[in-house]
């Protein structure tokens, strides 16, 4: 079946583990489709297991456009992201397919339904100054110079965040405006399509079983072999933790892509919020579950 000349766009959203690419794939068997991957952490290649990408099988039966398409090292942006779902979108009107965009992360959903900031883009001369202050400063009293320039922004983004407040910091060095008043001007970039959500929500009780069968599929496939991967908000940067063990709430080693160690730092630093659960090597005992919350970190069972 094809679409017809009521063009629309398709988001397929929910959070994880609530079944979005299985329907995804479900709706392309129905409806000559494109699937457009909106995942931050999809896009690069070779970190699969901890990102719940599609297997290799499926990518080849159903191909999932933004899927392993930059080296973990590499910066990707929202920006990026927009300007390469837009042309897929176009691609996919143009042979008569039904774009379906499915993927966890609402941030790059909301910044092609509603726009984005015209924000000034990063220099490799501002971003070597701002990162040169961090080594020099750190990152407690470059958020007080942000709570100088730039309250409202300072007042969300916390002490620790460094990434957030040297782009806070450039964005007023670059522009002479502030982030948070930049912000407030979100229409740069909008898609203007019609779009149809379909939002899957499950039972909160069977999406917690269905995160923790993934969790542990996820360590049997060596996840814990490897290293953990953590997002800037920006998405600019990258990096990649490794467990020292032994530490209540798992300190962890801080690396770069390059694998050069640079600092430790706790593993649950820059989490949304939510629960993760420890288990056993052997998988065979959950130890604790850990909850994180605005910040902080709560061991809310053994």
């Amino acid at each position: 079946m094809t679409i017809g000349s009521n063009e629309f766009v398709l988001f397929l959203m929910g959070p994880t583990a609530s079944g979005k690419t299985e329907l995804a794939i479900e709706i392309s068997k129905l409806i000559d489709s494109k699937i457009i991957s909106v995942d931050s952490a999809l896009v690069y290649r070779g970190m699969d297991i901890g990102t719940a990408k599609p297997d290799k099988e499926t990518l080849k039966k159903f191909p999932h456009e933004l899927i392993d398409i930059c080296e973990p090292e590499d910066s990707f942006s929202v920006n990026d992201f927009i300007d390469l779902a837009t042309t897929q979108i176009e691609l996919a009107f143009k042979e008569n397919k039904l774009p379906i965009l499915v993927g966890g992360t609402s941030f790059y959903f909301n910044a092609l339904e509603h726009g984005i900031s015209n924000l000034p883009a990063s220099t490799d001369k501002s971003r070597k100054h701002f990162n040169d202050q961090l080594k020099k400063l750190g990152s407690e009293k470059l958020h007080d110079n942000l709570k100088e320039v730039d309250p409202k922004s300072a007042a969300r983004i916390h002490p620790n965040d460094s990434q957030r407040i040297t782009r806070a910091l450039e964005v007023y060095d670059l522009s002479g405006e502030t982030l948070s008043s930049l912000q407030g001007k979100k229409n740069h970039k909008k898609l203007n399509l019609k779009i149809k959500k379909i939002i899957l929500m499950p039972k909160r009780s069977e999406l917690h079983e269905r995160i923790e069968e993934r969790f542990i599929d996820m360590i049997k496939n060596g996840f814990l072999d490897g290293r953990f991967i953590h997002y800037s908000a920006s998405f600019k940067k990258i990096r990649e933790y490794g467990f020292l063990g032994g530490e209540k709430h798992g300190l962890a080693t801080l690396y770069y892509p390059d694998g050069r160690l640079r600092s430790t730092t706790p593993w649950y630093q820059g989490m949304r919020d939510g629960n993760v659960l420890r288990y056993s090597k052997d998988l065979n005992q959950k130890i604790t579950t850990y909850s994180y919350k605005e910040g902080k970190i709560y061991e809310i069972s053994k």
